[in-house]
Formats: structure tokens, C-alpha cells, sequence
């Protein structure tokens, strides 16, 4: 779809950003999970530009936490304490408006009071629980990357969003489209135009916002 001319009409350029609005994630879609998406990043931060890779993987430990970039394969959690229960509950997934699971993956359960070690197989929902001393205190190493099949998962999870927002955004534009058309000519001359039109960007300003948020969820 060809980009309209710089002196295209404000209707033309609201229509054209919602022709391409359900491409918001193609190109950056294509960028993550190709197989050069490693040296893209790279070049990203060598430039001081955002990474394309700037997702974050969650490891979740009993009550702590630790994000890390999506491209780290060898990080360790936070320390965690193993609850009364005996049971220190495992989760691994995206950082996410989504729960985008990144499952069966291997985990190393260190025990830092007894020296213990312990190797649990995550299920596919990201999910594990290791047996544990109550009190004492655990860390988690995970040693593995995210898959290309794992990362398409994630960006399908937006899928829907996506057609929900551009049928919202289509809507507010049909109701207010008749308007504008109908106060273009009166407004041309006496200053309301630009006026009007400046209300209308900071509305329309919506459009850029939420593909910022869908480019880094």
C-alpha cells in the first residue's frame, strides 16, 4: 500500500493508517523470528538503537521474580525461601499483557543451605514445583533459549487484540468522519480547520501508542 503524498489530506492520512493498522506487527514480527534476529540485535545496540529482541522471559520462584532479556540462556533467579508448605512452586513465561508460557525447559534447583542440586523438567505451560525444606533457601539456573516456535506463540497471543483494536478504531472513525467531511468547507478560512484538526491528532495519536505497546509488550 503505497504511502500518500505529503500533501494528502488529513482524511486520506487517517484512512491510510487504518488500512495498514492490522500490519502493525508483521515487520517486527519477521524481524524476531528470523534467523538473523541474533545480529540485528546486535547491530541495535552497537548503534544505540531499540532493541528488537527488548522482550522479557519471567522466572518465577515462589514469591520472587527475575525478568531477563529474551535472548539469555544461562541466568539464575532470585533467592527464594521455601515456604511451610514444602513446596516451592516454578513458573517460566513472557513478561506479557498475556500468561504466554515458555515451557518444557530444564531447570537446576540449587539448595544454598545444604548444597543440594536438582534438575526439574518444566511442563508446557511453564509450570514445576520442587520438593523443599521449609525455611531454607533455593535458587533457580535455567540454561536454555527461547524457541522460534515459542516466540511465534507470543506474538499469535496479539493476534486477536489486534483485530479488536482496528474494529474499535474503525468505529470511532465512522462516526466521526460525516462530521468532518460536513464542517471541512465552513472551517477552511476562518481558523477552525487547524484547530479542529489538532483535536482530532491528539485522538488519533492513539494509533502510534498502540503499536508502540504491541512492538514491546
Amino acid at each position: 500500500m503505497p504511502a500518500p503524498a505529503p500533501d494528502s489530506s488529513p482524511l486520506d492520512l487517517i484512512e491510510y493508517e487504518l488500512n495498514g493498522f492490522h500490519q502493525s506487527l508483521a515487520v517486527y514480527r519477521q524481524q524476531v523470528t528470523s534467523w538473523y534476529a541474533q545480529a540485528l540485535d546486535k547491530a541495535s545496540h552497537a548503534t544505540d538503537l531499540p532493541s528488537l529482541l527488548g522482550m522479557e522471559r519471567v522466572l518465577r520462584v515462589g514469591d520472587s521474580q527475575v525478568s531477563v532479556s529474551m535472548t539469555d540462556t544461562d541466568f539464575a533467579s532470585s533467592v527464594a525461601v521455601c515456604p511451610a508448605g514444602g513446596e516451592l512452586k516454578i513458573q517460566s513465561k513472557f513478561e506479557s499483557v498475556y500468561d504466554v508460557p515458555l515451557g518444557n525447559l530444564q531447570v537446576q534447583v540449587l539448595g544454598l543451605d545444604d548444597g543440594s542440586s536438582t534438575f526439574i523438567q518444566l511442563d508446557e505451560q511453564g509450570k514445576g514445583s520442587h520438593h523443599c525444606a521449609a525455611g531454607g533457601r533455593y535458587q533457580l539456573r535455567v540454561q536454555g533459549g527461547v524457541s522460534p516456535a515459542q516466540v511465534e506463540a507470543l506474538f499469535a497471543s496479539y493476534d486477536g487484540l489486534t483485530v479488536e483494536l482496528e474494529a474499535w478504531l474503525r468505529k470511532e472513525w465512522s462516526g466521526f468522519k460525516p462530521h468532518w467531511q460536513a464542517s471541512t468547507a465552513s472551517a477552511i478560512g476562518s481558523g477552525i480547520l487547524a484547530g479542529t484538526w489538532s483535536a482530532i491528532s491528539e485522538v488519533w495519536d492513539s494509533l502510534s501508542l498502540v503499536q508502540d505497546i504491541l512492538k514491546d509488550p
